[in-house]
Order: structure tokens, then sequence, then C-alpha cells
């Protein structure tokens, strides 16, 4: 004998229920971003609120536009003004309950002078590693970078 039993689904018509449990961030993806820079990122967490929930990374850095995309994750775009203090940023989530910080979850890096946006992979190496790719092209090494200009 097969008993087939209904299933139902639970229906609110009204105001978002609640959540009883302040909202946690885990992660910030990606996590530096440049001063002056605006930059689309994940926060990943938990008992993210669509109409309640806020995101703040301090000052100096604004949260633009934000997209609760379910309870676990937000999309949002940074403003990182080109003031911003250099370092890292705490991130702030708040909800009904209460609120709740993820210590260091976002750096502001400085641009050198004369790099590219985005920068590009050599820019970013450090003086020692320009000295040997420089050095090791007068030895008859070769290293070929794509888009990047050769050192006289």
């Amino acid at each position: 004998m097969i008993i087939i039993q209904p299933t139902y689904q639970v229906l609110f018509f009204g105001p978002e229920p609640q959540n009883p449990v302040a909202p946690i961030s885990t992660s910030v993806t990606p996590s530096k971003g440049f001063r002056g820079q605006q930059i689309s990122v994940v926060v990943t967490g938990n008992f993210f609120v669509l109409s309640s929930t806020t995101f703040s990374f301090g000052a100096g850095i604004t949260v633009s536009s934000l997209v609760i995309n379910n309870q676990t994750t937000a999309t949002m775009l940074l403003t990182i003004d080109p003031a911003a203090v250099l370092g890292f940023h705490d991130l702030t989530t708040t909800g009904t309950p209460g609120s709740t910080v993820l210590s260091n979850a976002f750096q502001v890096l400085s641009m050198a002078s004369g790099m590219t946006y985005p920068p590009r992979v050599d820019e970013l190496w450090s003086p020692a590693v320009r000295k040997w790719m420089k050095d090791s092209r007068k030895h008859g090494v070769a290293i070929n970078i794509p888009g990047r200009k050769r050192d006289k």
C-alpha cells in the first residue's frame, strides 16, 4: 500500500520576517582595491536579510550599490576615495538584531605613479625582481611578457 501525502509551502504575505540572529560576514572577494577605484565585490556569510542588512568598510570606502543575492551572499560596488587610508579595513555587517565585524576584511592599496589600471603583473613586482629580470636579459636570457615594454 502506498500512501501519498501532499507537501505544503508556507507563504508570507506582508512584511518580510525578521531574522533573530545578527548577520555575519566571513569573506570578501576580491579583498584588495586601489585608491580612486570602483570595484565590485562579493561578501559571503550568513543571515543576510534583504530589507535590513547593511555593510560598511569605514571611512574612505563607500558602498555605492548593494544586492543581497540570498541569505549567504551579497554583491556590492565599492567606491574607494583617492584619499582613503591605506591598509586593512574592517567590514561591519549590520542587521535588525545587531552587528558583527570582520577584521582586516579589505585592503586599500596605493597605485604607484606611472602604473596602469588595472596594473600589469610586472608593475606589481618588487624592485629586486625587476633588477633580476633586467640583469637576466643582459646575460642572454630571453624573458617575454606580453604587453610589457622592454627596459632600455
